[in-house]
């Protein structure tokens, strides 16, 4: 094995390791648990965080009461009679720039009191200290609020804001073991942010331009159905499917079997779209955190809040084949270098 995949595999392993470590040390086993939040729209990388909380509760939490995107009040009035435990799925939507996501947090912290709160790792980003520390204040309230961040920052943040519970872990995507699943059919993929936190937008349209005697596909993996390859029956099912149908099944094992089908294709799809391509080039973390996984090379710019940047600084993500930038013509030095080596 080379140096430089001993040391990506070296790295995986080390974050892989203290995902196991964390979730063990939450002692689920005996007590009544739900898992809330889950991706109701069509992210993949969303979808990848969830299916790794999966992997690593199936072990240590086997049976759920509750699985779903937003619990009713009857979901939560039965944990907290038992007592129970509620998990909240990670990510980057603590704070203000998708504000549905804090409301349920609050929510949870008003309604749950008897019950033990763990928030999975996030990425944490306030516009607002006023707001956050409104925010933070309810969730202090609760008294067994539990937070997960999974970078320093976010970490820094918090400790400045007086919170008291806070545990810095890897993202729960690197719980997935994927591997590549075909061989390269274009030189470029190009997967851009069209969203609130985009923020290099135009500098994707120039770099488009430079890059043109290149084989290249685009998109943007939050909308499953716009990406340049094609979809299995079964991959195409869970790219419409509503999830409202999915909350509304009667047990938790049609609920589970329901979700795996979802977020399990929604893991297909980007498997294989980022093994379509030599050389990726991204403004979204889980893609960074997918090329990591398979190995693939790969370009980062930063989102809104510099949240890839921060985890690969906490993490130690980048490498030879991870690699920063910041304007065009650094994109364009490390594209042409990764796709002559």
């Amino acid at each position: 094995m080379s140096t430089k995949n001993s040391a990506t595999t070296s790295s995986r392993e080390r974050l892989r390791d203290k995902l196991v470590d964390t979730y063990s040390c939450l002692r689920l086993a005996d007590r009544s648990v739900i898992l809330v939040d889950l991706p109701n729209h069509l992210n993949i990388g969303d979808s990848l965080i969830a299916l790794g909380q999966f992997k690593l509760l199936k072990k240590y939490s086997p049976n759920y009461k509750y699985i779903g995107a937003v619990p009713p009040d009857k979901v939560l009035r039965l944990i907290d009679k038992e007592r129970g435990v509620v998990l909240i799925h990670g990510g980057g939507n603590f704070g203000t720039i998708w504000p549905t996501h804090q409301r349920l947090r609050e929510r949870i912290a008003k309604n749950c009191p008897n019950s033990t709160i763990y928030q999975l790792p996030q990425s944490v980003n306030f516009d607002s200290s006023i707001t956050m520390a409104k925010s933070m204040e309810i969730l202090a309230q609760h008294g067994d609020f539990h937070l997960m961040v999974r970078d320093i920052q976010s970490q820094q943040i918090l400790v400045d804001s007086g919170v008291a519970s806070i545990e810095l872990v890897p993202d729960s995507a690197f719980a997935l073991t994927p591997k590549v699943s075909s061989a390269s059919q274009c030189d470029i993929l190009l997967l851009s942010r069209q969203d609130s936190e985009s923020q290099y937008g135009g500098l994707f349209q120039q770099l488009e331009k430079h890059i043109s005697n290149w084989k290249v596909l685009k998109g943007d993996w939050a909308d499953v159905k716009d990406l340049p390859i094609s979809l299995t029956p079964l991959e195409h099912l869970a790219s419409i499917v509503p999830p409202p149908i999915i909350w509304r099944t009667n047990t938790q094992k049609v609920q589970y079997m329901a979700w795996s089908m979802l977020l399990w294709s929604r893991y297909s799809i980007g498997v294989r779209l980022l093994s379509t391509a030599r050389v990726i080039v991204t403004d979204r973390l889980h893609v960074h955190i997918l090329c990591v996984l398979l190995g693939k090379p790969h370009v980062f710019f930063d989102n809104s809040y510099q949240k890839i940047t921060n985890f690969a600084d906490t993490w130690q993500t980048k490498g030879p084949e991870a690699i920063g930038a910041r304007d065009l013509k650094s994109v364009l030095e490390v594209v042409d270098r990764l796709l002559h080596s």
